[in-house]
């Protein structure tokens, strides 16, 4: 509901999807919105994949990012839950592509690694392929888009989308948060969920929090959120 700022980007991909193409990427740093340009794109097209939308965390900021293996394995699953899997890769790859053959599906592999990961997954023509990342790798056919923080009106209209009480502090809570889509998404939640709060106290916390403990934007906005939050029963 308040997708807001990535229209062009968006309508790039819908013009590439079009134009025949069929593996999309996203790049940027966490918190950019790469997952919901995926999400909002995979919405705009589900009725052209009737057989299903299907998202993996690809895991890959985390020590043990996900194996093409264990990826595949979640896919043949879907369809076929107590089938026994091949140990050997090449015989599950084939068996991934054969469950995949002839179907319609969306498959978002979300916060990828490297293109090690995500090649052996390219699913069979026929299913649409999208890939976030914070990196930027090649895959063949991949149409991709770098992600950049939202422009200041964006970012406004994003916090006011959510909390209407910021008004004319809003331009300010922007700022604060860098345009970064999560922080300024965090940011605004957590205002709202304390509607007797001024607004004006709210932005002084956010900015001594920020300088008294030497954070970024995002650990700010995260920090004033949880101190938010009610206590513990």
């Amino acid at each position: 509901a308040n997708f807001i700022g990535r229209d062009q980007e968006l309508d790039e991909l819908l013009q590439a999807h079009a134009a025949g193409i069929h593996i999309f990427g996203a790049r940027g740093q966490g918190g950019i919105g790469k997952s919901a340009l995926a999400f909002a794109l995979a919405d705009k097209l589900s009725s052209r994949y009737p057989d299903g939308q299907v998202l993996i965390e690809m895991l890959g900021t985390s020590p043990t990012p996900l194996s093409p293996a264990e990826a595949m394995a979640k896919v043949i699953h879907l369809w076929h839950p107590e089938l026994s899997l091949p140990e050997n890769q090449s015989e599950l790859a084939g068996l991934y592509l054969t469950v995949l053959h002839g179907k319609q599906i969306i498959l978002l592999l979300d916060n990828a690694h490297d293109s090690a990961q995500v090649e052996p997954l390219i699913p069979p023509p026929g299913c649409l392929l999208l890939v976030t990342s914070r990196w930027r790798f090649p895959l063949p056919g991949l149409k991709s888009c770098d992600l950049d923080r939202l422009s200041p009106p964006a970012a406004v209209s994003l916090l006011l989308s959510i909390e209407p009480r910021l008004k004319d502090a809003a331009a300010t809570l922007a700022a604060y948060c860098e345009y970064i889509p999560l922080a300024l998404n965090v940011s605004a939640r957590a205002l709202y969920r304390s509607p007797t709060m001024p607004v004006k106290e709210f932005l002084d916390q956010f900015s001594d929090t920020q300088s008294r403990l030497h954070l970024t934007n995002m650990d700010a906005a995260l920090q004033v959120s949880y101190n938010l939050l009610p206590p513990h029963p």
